[in-house]
């Protein structure tokens, strides 16, 4: 408990992330730049999970579905051509943001759009071009991460929305006040 009976949060500095796929253990500290970015948007569709999509189904989705939804994870040693062949147009969104080797330190990055892909110099320009193909082609979020792509929309590309959730209006007005 902090000062007057409240909680207190705080970020242990040498916290340490596990596990998962495309995620190895690694100490917050050793972190280079680029590979903090790669982390904060995998930790993007973890905090901004969506309720589940379907009948009948209640709750949240995992936060391994959430991230893996936004941040498709594949080995090192893959064949991309092979791969997006295989991809079935039903259960698989018009675009992906794939990586090969993990998300935090990825060898390569990909856009995938309509089974083709297209090789990106990093997660935030693979990001960014997924974001902007999906608002000028006009595609819908996928339901897993619809709240994490509405938070780049808003909060960094500055396009509002009437509908934005309330954990998007508040974290935006948290950081228009912590610049300040």
């Amino acid at each position: 408990m902090g000062e007057g009976g409240k909680k207190s949060y705080f970020i242990q500095p040498t916290a340490k992330l596990e596990g998962g796929p495309g995620m190895q253990n690694t100490n917050i500290d050793d972190l280079t730049k680029e590979e903090t970015k790669n982390l904060a948007f995998s930790l993007l569709a973890i905090i901004f999970r969506s309720g589940r999509s379907g009948k009948g189904r209640k709750g949240h989705n995992s936060a391994n579905d959430s991230v893996n939804c936004f941040i498709d994870v594949q080995p090192e040693m893959f064949d991309i051509d092979q791969y997006v062949k295989t991809l079935k147009a039903t259960d698989t969104p018009q675009l992906i943001c794939c990586v090969q080797g993990s998300r935090i330190t990825p060898s390569q990055t990909y856009v995938i759009i309509e089974r083709n892909a297209l090789p990106q110099q990093s997660l935030m320009k693979a990001i960014d071009v997924c974001f902007k193909a999906m608002y000028i082609f006009d595609i819908e979020y996928q339901p897993m991460c619809k709240i994490a792509w509405q938070f780049l929309q808003v909060v960094i590309y500055d396009f509002t929305e009437a509908s934005i959730t309330s954990s998007i209006r508040n974290l935006r007005a948290f950081i228009a006040s912590d610049s300040k």
